[in-house]
């Protein structure tokens, strides 16, 4: 029941979102600019030093083509590779169907459901979706390849994606993670909670403290 239940809510997520994600980068410009506000020091600055065997992956937690828009924006103006992995599926896409379910299989839970042998437990576990696509072996391939920062957007880090992240943060490669937090208009901001989720996302603890980048050299996203 609850599988069918996890379906019936993808297919309305699916419809819901289709006819409300074209002409993103035309329709709001000011997307555009903060988004090359963040780009543009780590990628057009020449303190960067980023040289044309660098290489620029975003990694797409939602189901939307709006990040292409963008990058088809900067593949005029760079030199440097620069791609999207839809890691979670597309919208209308029957080649990379949309991802909705659930991606900690570090918690204790897990195992009691693999221990059940009910394959129904294990339908809507993401890293068994995974498999559907090559997209987790061209991320395993980019993070294998190269030492690399990872620049956190609108993203919660939050326990549903805890095994992939895990898997970003703890590779010997990740050199360095920066938070691009929310503030709020009180005056408070969300980048202590997202620290607190990241750290959930780490085994090695040591590793978490010497990669996350401190606030004082971090910034809202918006």
């Amino acid at each position: 029941m609850l599988n069918k239940d996890f379906l019936e809510i993808s297919s309305f997520l699916e419809k819901y979102l289709s006819p409300n994600t074209s002409n993103r980068i035309g329709t709001i410009p000011k997307i555009l600019d903060k988004l090359k506000s963040i780009i543009q020091p780590e990628i057009f600055s020449k303190s960067a030093k980023l040289n044309d065997n660098d290489n620029i992956l975003f990694l797409v937690f939602n189901y939307t083509n709006t990040i292409d828009e963008y990058i088809s924006y900067f593949k005029n103006q760079i030199s440097q590779n620069i791609n999207s992995i839809q890691i979670h599926g597309e919208l209308i896409n029957s080649k990379n169907p949309i991802i909705f379910g659930y991606g900690d299989e570090l918690d204790e839970e897990y195992i009691k459901l693999e221990n059940t042998h009910n394959n129904s437990f294990l339908e809507n576990i993401k890293s068994i979706k995974y498999l559907q696509t090559p997209n987790y072996r061209y991320l395993l391939n980019f993070i294998e390849s190269y030492a690399y920062n990872v620049y956190i957007m609108d993203h919660s880090c939050g326990m549903s994606d805890r095994t992939l992240l895990n898997t970003i943060f703890e590779s010997d490669n990740c050199k360095s993670i920066k938070i691009y937090y929310h503030k709020r208009e009180d005056g408070t901001d969300d980048h202590n909670e997202k620290i607190m989720n990241i750290s959930r996302n780490f085994k090695d603890k040591p590793s978490m403290r010497s990669k996350v980048i401190d606030k004082t050299n971090c910034e809202p996203l918006i």
